[in-house]
This record gives C-alpha cells, sequence and structure tokens, in this order.
C-alpha cells in the first residue's frame, strides 16, 4: 500500500460575504468580500506545506479511489449512499459524500444516511459535507465533516478550516483539524450580575474582548457581544442601548483596528432585589415574560411553528439557515420586546 497525504475540505462558498458585516469600515467590508477566497488561499497553501497528493476530490494513480456522485438537483431526501459501489481492493477508498447524516440536529433531511451504514460499507475514509460543524462521527474508519472552510455568520462561531489526513500502511495514522479561516467569529457573554453602576460596564466588555482577540491567533474577529446577568443597570441599559453599542463599538476598535462587533444584544434582567420590590402590575408582567422565558414550552411551540412554516415554503428554498436564525434569535427578541411594550405600557 501506498504511503501519502491528503486534505480533506467542505463548504467553501468561495463567493459568499459574511453575514452582518455590511455596516462596518470601507476596511472591514474588503476584508469580509474575499475571506472566502482567502482561506481557499491558505487551504492550498497548507496541502503544499504538507507535501499533499490530493485534496479531497484530485485523484491520480496515487493508491487511491474515491467514490462520489453528483445531485440531480439541490433538495435530495432519498439515500444516495447506498448506491456507492463497493470498495476497489488493495486502495485506499474515499467516500465523498454530502449528507446530513444521521439526522443532524437543526438540519432538515438531505441525503439522509445512518453512521452504521457508512463504517459496514467497506470503506477507508468518507469525506462528508453539508454541515458547517466540524464532527467526526465514527473512528474506524473515520466519518468526518470537517466543517466549512471560512465562517459566514455569527452561528459558525469558533475555528475554521480543513482535516488534515496522513495514510501510512493503506491506515489513517492522522488526522488533524487545521485553521484556514481569516475571520474568526465568536459569540461573547459579559455578566453584569450584581453590578451597579454604568462605569462598571466598559472595563467587563474590554476584558472580554480582549480575551476573544488572544485566542484568535492574529485573525480578524468577528464577535456579538451579549451583555447578561441580573442587574440594577437593566432599565438603564435597556434605554439606552443604541449608546451602549457605540461605546463598545469604540472601545472594539481602540483595542485593534480588525476587531468587529456583528451586534451587541442586551440580555439582562432586573435584579432580583429590585424584582422583588416591585409589586405594580408592570412588575409582575416582567416577572411573567421572564419565567416563560426560561420555559421549555417556549422551544416546543416554536419547534411546532417552524413546521407549519416549513410545509409551506417553497422548493429550494434556505429553511435550514432560516430555521436556525429563528431558532437562535427569535425566543429573546420574543422577550426583548415583551418587556419593551410593558415600559412602554408605562410612559
Amino acid at each position: 500500500m501506498v504511503n501519502f497525504r491528503f486534505i480533506h475540505a467542505a463548504d467553501l462558498h468561495l463567493d459568499s460575504p459574511l453575514i452582518g458585516l455590511a455596516k462596518k469600515s470601507e476596511d472591514c467590508a474588503a476584508r469580509r468580500d474575499d475571506a472566502s477566497r482567502r482561506a481557499f488561499d491558505n487551504l492550498v497553501g497548507l496541502a503544499i506545506e504538507e507535501d499533499c497528493r490530493l485534496i479531497v476530490v484530485a485523484i491520480d494513480e496515487l493508491g487511491a479511489v474515491i467514490h462520489g456522485r453528483s445531485y440531480p438537483q439541490r433538495d435530495v431526501v432519498d439515500n444516495i449512499a447506498i448506491e456507492y459501489p463497493s470498495p476497489v481492493p488493495v486502495r485506499f477508498n474515499i467516500g465523498l459524500l454530502r449528507t446530513a447524516c444521521g439526522g443532524s440536529e437543526g438540519h432538515l433531511p438531505y441525503a439522509p444516511c445512518a453512521v452504521a451504514q457508512l463504517v459496514n460499507h467497506g470503506y477507508q475514509y468518507w469525506a462528508l459535507g453539508h454541515i458547517h460543524k466540524r464532527q467526526e462521527l465514527a473512528k474506524a474508519p473515520y466519518i468526518v465533516y470537517p466543517g466549512n472552510l471560512q465562517g459566514r455568520s455569527v452561528r459558525e462561531t469558533g475555528p475554521k478550516g480543513a482535516t488534515f489526513v496522513e495514510v501510512v500502511d493503506g491506515g489513517v495514522s492522522r488526522i488533524e483539524h487545521r485553521a484556514l479561516d481569516v475571520v474568526r467569529w465568536t459569540v461573547e457573554d459579559v455578566n453584569l450580575t450584581g453590578m451597579e453602576t454604568r462605569e462598571a460596564l466598559l472595563p467587563a466588555v474590554r476584558e472580554s474582548v480582549e480575551r476573544a482577540y488572544a485566542g484568535c491567533d492574529g485573525r480578524a474577529l468577528a464577535m456579538r457581544l451579549r451583555v447578561v446577568g441580573s442587574t440594577f443597570l437593566h432599565a438603564e441599559l435597556a434605554a439606552t442601548a443604541a449608546s451602549v453599542r457605540e461605546e463598545i463599538e469604540t472601545l472594539a476598535a481602540g483595542i485593534a483596528s480588525d476587531i468587529w462587533i456583528e451586534k451587541v444584544e442586551i440580555r439582562t434582567s432586573p435584579s432580583a432585589a429590585s424584582a422583588d420590590v416591585d409589586p405594580t402590575v408592570a412588575g409582575r408582567l416582567r416577572q411573567a415574560v421572564q419565567s416563560l422565558a426560561a420555559d421549555p414550552w417556549l422551544t416546543l411551540h416554536l419547534e411546532a411553528l417552524l413546521a407549519e412554516i416549513n410545509k409551506k415554503l417553497p422548493a429550494g428554498a434556505r429553511r435550514d439557515e432560516i430555521f436556525q436564525v429563528l431558532r437562535d434569535e427569535g425566543p429573546e427578541k420574543a422577550r426583548t420586546l415583551a418587556l419593551a411594550m410593558i415600559d412602554l405600557g408605562q410612559g
């Protein structure tokens, strides 16, 4: 058997801009628009640096056979993995498959298959795509989602890149995730629990931003900051959310020019002490809203609504992406709107 190395990448989206940064600086816009292409440059550089024979699909007489197929339409609901050929003897067989394997959480069925089915097919490596989060579903053989090459929005946080694989004597001897992203996305919580003065806000934000920036290894950083916690500052922060955002953006720009604040969310709640001493109708309504927001019923109700919406969406709609945004942001937006309506009613 031949010894060789290869890179497995997926979901490159080379022409897709990063979402949520359109209104930032000109420098941000320029780096945003070509981030995916520069991440691809990093991918090629990694392949050269590691002396790889192929990047997933390229094939020659290298002792490897890649099995894959094209898809007849955007939405594929059949198990197409059952149509893949048997492994070629005395070769390293790679199965290239775009699928939501095992019913991936948060994704509708897409070329569905089971992990056990792929394990028993006889290939030495399954190179999966479609799911943007890196996952290793099995190790014998390896069944891997490398995740996408470059995070495109705040829903795709953390290191993004490709999977480096080394094959020795016909088996995988080494497998590593290699970060290749140019812009690193992160969501950071700034906890104000117990804080009583506005002056405490920015130092807490600075600590969070500096920690996140130090952890992205020289990359540009796109952040969503969530201000959380039970605090006496809740009412003031909710009333001045726009100025809070401006202060935080100014602070981040002062730390480094390649830190971009995608959004600032005020998710605080009144301190327990202030809530306890508010016997008014508005106070009781606020407590009811906070209690409902923490109730699992809200998530179940949202899923039921999404199921109904799914039945009415046209074919080819970006359902996975739309639904994930609703799951991520819907409950919090509903809570914030309800609290704002209570405050408005008091005005």
